[in-house]
């Protein structure tokens, strides 16, 4: 209806009604929802939240094996007298408190203007601190009088530029690249670093994270350039910026380029990775160097990949396999990765900077699922090559190799 009669240019996100029953279902649920998060997850449900492996059939199929009535626990009415599946975890908000708030149908003052009692002091043991007023730095005052946009620069100087390559390991393996991104922001922002901004009408921290990692997998390699105006030796800045990281992700090396120098994503043409077979009861090794051997042995090696437009694209990542190698009880493959400009002419099989047939970037964990479906593995990256096949940001171990 509202479509409809929208003019043309507007824009509508909705979400489907049967997605928002589950939703509803699942946060406003209890622990009989148990059973059925598992039997979900027994039936493959995986990633769910991304619209390409959600599953409506399987989501009900479920659901009436467990005997639970989605609609029914969707719509269900709660009476202020009833327990709540959330009163277990405490906030320290006193519930008749929310009773109050609720009938009131109004919103309580901040603690900022007084204490409205609402029992967290109380029940927490703990005491309201406020902040100290924020007062913004004559920096910010001048860029904000500014009508030419370069205040910033005028008043700060110059800017270096720095390359980090450190690792993210161990729980960090369960970050997004956008929530270890949140992570590395926080981290420059706590270490007092001069940073530079971008200008504009929403200035950014001149960071750029380099290659997303897929989920799960670790790295000991990842690239991060960062824009500073403080002239400060590469030891400084690591002895600023790792007590403010995670333990999970520990420097390696720190380098200063130039400000010309091309991003990381043009500059890291390859991706060296190291497979481990995560469960060897069910999988072992001789099988992955055979199937390995077998799919990689191949002249064309297919897989699907889903465009913007929500096509389905088949392509050849056969060229995108630079080398492997098995060592110990890993696998060690090479694969290619970024924007940089390498392609290949097929006549004559020789690479350049023309665009006759480019090579695409694949991730390991497709890779894999092409090798062995189905089948859980670690995978850790742990080398960026460049464009000549150099190591980017070489280590001393790997010097003396």
């Amino acid at each position: 209806y509202l479509k409809d009669r929208l003019p043309k240019g507007v824009k509508v996100n909705y979400h489907d009604k049967a997605v928002s029953q589950i939703e509803a279902v699942l946060t406003r649920g209890d622990t009989s929802l148990c059973s059925y998060i598992e039997a979900l997850y027994k039936k493959g449900c995986y990633l769910d939240a991304w619209g390409e492996h959600f599953s409506m059939r399987v989501w009900h199929e479920a659901a009436e094996e467990c005997g639970i009535n989605l609609a029914e626990l969707a719509e269900h009415q709660y009476p202020l007298d009833e327990p709540l599946p959330w009163d277990f975890i405490d906030v320290g908000i006193d519930k008749e408190w929310f009773v109050k708030e609720f009938k009131a149908c109004e919103t309580a003052p901040t603690c900022e203007t007084g204490c409205v009692n609402c029992g967290v002091c109380k029940n927490l043991k703990t005491k309201k601190i406020l902040a100290k007023p924020h007062v913004i730095p004559n920096l910010f005052r001048d860029l904000a009088a500014s009508t030419d946009g370069k205040t910033l620069n005028r008043v700060q100087g110059d800017t270096r530029r720095y390359r980090l390559k450190l690792t993210k390991t161990g729980i960090l393996r369960y970050f997004s690249h956008l929530d270890w991104q949140g992570t590395f922001f926080k981290a420059v922002a706590r270490s007092g670093l001069n940073v530079a901004f971008s200008q504009g009408f929403n200035p950014g921290m001149k960071i750029s994270m380099g290659i997303a990692l897929p989920l799960f997998a670790q790295s000991k390699c990842e690239l991060v350039d960062i824009e500073l105006y403080d002239d400060i030796s590469p030891d400084a800045l690591k002895l600023k910026l790792q007590k403010n990281l995670p333990p999970e992700s520990e420097i390696i090396s720190i380098v200063k380029i130039e400000k010309s120098a091309p991003a990381i994503d043009h500059t890291a043409s390859w991706a060296e990775y190291e497979i481990k077979i995560f469960n060897r009861g069910l999988y072992d090794f001789e099988t992955l160097v055979y199937n390995t051997n077998k799919v990689l042995s191949s002249e064309e090696i297919f897989i699907e990949k889903k465009t913007k437009k929500d096509l389905i694209k088949t392509i050849d990542i056969k060229k995108s396999i630079k080398s492997h190698r098995f060592e110990g009880q890993s696998l060690f493959i090479v694969l290619k990765t970024g924007q940089s400009a390498t392609h290949v002419d097929i006549s004559t099989n020789v690479a350049s900077e023309s665009p006759v047939a480019a090579i695409p970037a694949v991730r390991a964990d497709i890779l894999m699922d092409v090798i062995a479906p189905g089948v859980m593995f670690d995978i850790t990256r742990t080398r960026f090559f460049d464009k000549d096949d150099n190591v980017i940001l070489r280590t001393q171990s790997e010097e003396s190799q």
